[in-house]
């Protein structure tokens, strides 16, 4: 075992490295988690399109090629973003899903979003996948600042984050407080969720400059992921229809092709449609700023 240290480039601190991981923040056990798969892929935009219509091709739009990167919360780390970034680095709280992160980023470390181990202006981008929302409103600010802190002027930030959806599904959910304590608050950890409104609103508030604001997921077509994901718990006890649309979307997970068909015609959906619905109705959104030089 590697026992030796690193030390800390904005305080100069020396802290523990163990097995390749840097240990700038002490592991909480809630975070250990196994691995999971490598999700994204590394495709022309137009295949991304049907294969990957949210998260990836949102990035592939806004990440400018060469950037040295930061991922916040990086979990097993991005294909897309390493192959495309000159350099990147992965920051998490979960040492077991850092170990698959190592094997695509040039350094990863585990740390707090609240005290990055970079200096000022090192980066030129920070990217991260579904983070925001598990941060407790309370530290939200100081979270975006330290972000801000260490990247550079005319820097970019890209955020996908899930948020307190207001249509009509999620608001009866709702009303099953304990369920929804349960399963969307406790077990996903969303102690941080807001309204597409709200979560614009904090960002627009530091003066940077707004490149993209994508509030997704607001009509009443679902992405196939999502039924299963969110409601294959108690909640199907509660309705018919729900059940049948948790049976659905495993069925189309299952097949490939029935699978990326979905995809294509779920992106045609909702870029055709969804602006006709509130956008506080939104379960996702895509964010990309530019802070100001």
């Amino acid at each position: 075992m590697d026992e030796s240290s690193a030390a800390c480039a904005r305080c100069h601190s020396k802290f523990a490295r163990r097995n390749g991981l840097v240990y700038f923040e002490a592991v909480d056990s809630k975070y250990e988690e196994t691995p999971a798969a490598h999700w994204d892929h590394v495709l022309p935009r137009w295949k991304l399109f049907f294969l990957d219509g949210g998260i990836t091709y949102f990035f592939a739009a806004h990440l400018k090629p060469g950037s040295v990167v930061l991922d916040i919360g990086c979990g097993v780390g991005l294909r897309f973003v390493a192959s495309t970034a000159s350099r990147v680095h992965g920051v998490d709280l979960a040492p077991t899903r850092l170990k698959s992160a190592a094997t695509l980023y040039d350094e990863v470390s585990v740390a707090s979003l609240l005290a990055l181990p970079y200096p000022d202006g090192f980066f030129d981008a920070i990217v991260s996948v579904d983070v925001m929302e598990h941060i407790p409103a309370q530290v939200k600010n100081a979270a975006i600042n330290e972000m801000l802190r260490v990247l550079k002027p005319g820097g970019r930030m890209m955020h996908v984050l899930d948020l307190d959806s207001q249509k009509p599904l999620y608001r009866w959910a709702m009303r099953h407080t304990g369920l929804w304590k349960k399963y969307f608050i406790d077990q996903m950890g969303h102690y941080g969720l807001e309204t597409a409104s709200q979560a614009i609103a904090r960002f627009d508030s530091f003066g940077m400059k707004r490149l993209a604001a994508e509030a997704t997921n607001r009509t009443f077509l679902q992405h196939p992921e999502n039924y299963a994901w969110q409601f294959d718990n108690e909640y199907r006890r509660k309705s018919l229809c729900l059940r049948a649309l948790v049976s659905l979307s495993y069925r189309v997970r299952r097949h490939s092709l029935l699978r990326i068909a979905y995809a294509g015609f779920y992106q045609v959906w909702t870029r055709t449609f969804e602006k006709l619905f509130p956008a506080d109705w939104s379960f996702n959104l895509a964010i990309a700023y530019e802070k100001k030089a």
